[in-house]
């Protein structure tokens, strides 16, 4: 049993999917790699299945021995894996700033990090992160360093708050870009800080751009 066509299909779906970014909840793209990776894994535990009620002599070189069955099925669950992590993804970004929770928007801003290029992005926020939440490295080899602020859209970032941050993003985490970014907004008094101490504030409106693609906020 060949699942060379489901890998195959697992792949353009895949390519298609992250050449797609950004796009809006009702992309038809959304809609066909949903589509797809049910169709896929429907057929294959179908076939699965048969190929396991059939005695092993009906089914030669394709038992649980062959080292060509085992690579074929690793590289098909690969493919599906990316596939389903993709579209995980998807669904993080697109899900409202205000139904998530705390923990889930720094994995988001994580994942809007390494959507724009970062590597290394790591998620250490905590109590004891002193007021590191995400780092990574941009693409031009600089530490990033962000912390993230899930506020009410009537709770602004105060002048408090980014000093803090910037009492510890460039000394403690060496940081070369200082991001602070919110589901809402700053006071005056935060901004002037801000650009005073060398840190990028990014609030909710901004944030919602960075998730639909627009250029991230060190760009700016």
């Amino acid at each position: 049993m060949s699942f060379g066509w489901a890998t195959d299909s697992a792949k353009k779906a895949l390519t298609a999917l992250r050449e797609a970014w950004p796009c809006p909840a009702d992309d038809l793209r959304l809609f066909e790699a949903r589509r797809e990776l049910a169709r896929i894994e429907w057929v294959v535990a179908r076939r699965a299945a048969k190929v396991a009620a059939l005695p092993p002599s009906l089914i030669p070189g394709l038992n649980d021995d062959s080292a060509l069955a085992r690579n074929a099925h690793r590289r098909l669950n690969e493919h599906i894996s990316a596939l389903r992590d993709e579209l995980s993804a998807y669904e993080r970004l697109l899900t409202p700033f205000e139904l998530i929770d705390d923990a889930e928007f720094e994995r988001v801003t994580a994942l809007l990090l390494t959507r724009s290029g970062c590597f290394d992005v790591r998620v250490s926020g905590g109590a004891r992160d002193l007021g590191a939440d995400v780092t990574g490295v941009l693409p031009g080899g600089l530490r990033v360093v962000v912390q993230c602020k899930r506020n009410a859209p009537a709770r602004p970032v105060g002048s408090p708050d980014v000093q803090r941050f910037g009492g510890t993003c460039f000394m403690v985490h060496q940081a070369d870009v200082a991001l602070i970014v919110t589901t809402s907004t700053f006071t005056q008094s935060a901004r002037e800080y801000a650009g005073l101490a060398g840190i990028v504030l990014t609030d909710g409106d901004a944030m919602k751009r960075w998730t639909l693609g627009v250029v991230p906020p060190w760009q700016w």
